[in-house]
């Protein structure tokens, strides 16, 4: 189970429209409340709403490239 079969199943069993599979999918704005709503309906339970609100959170990575120019020899450099 993952949150595309439970929102395939929501959309074939009615309890959503297309505009909510997108609030969902897309964890646009109210997304918390539209799972909410399903979960108090007992549209999903439990551990679906928990998919739903956890599932494939995309935290992006930030690289901070290295900008070092000069060559470290473990002296320090003569002034």
């Amino acid at each position: 189970m993952n949150r595309d079969s439970i929102i395939e199943r929501l959309l074939d069993q009615g309890h959503i429209t297309i505009r909510w599979a997108d609030i969902i999918l897309n964890k646009k704005d109210r997304c918390v409340e539209r799972i909410t709503e399903l979960y108090i309906d007992s549209n999903i339970n439990t551990n679906e709403a928990i998919l739903l609100l956890n599932e494939n959170v995309v935290v992006p990575i930030v690289t901070i490239p290295d900008l070092k120019f000069t060559t470290r020899t473990g002296n320090p450099p003569k002034i």
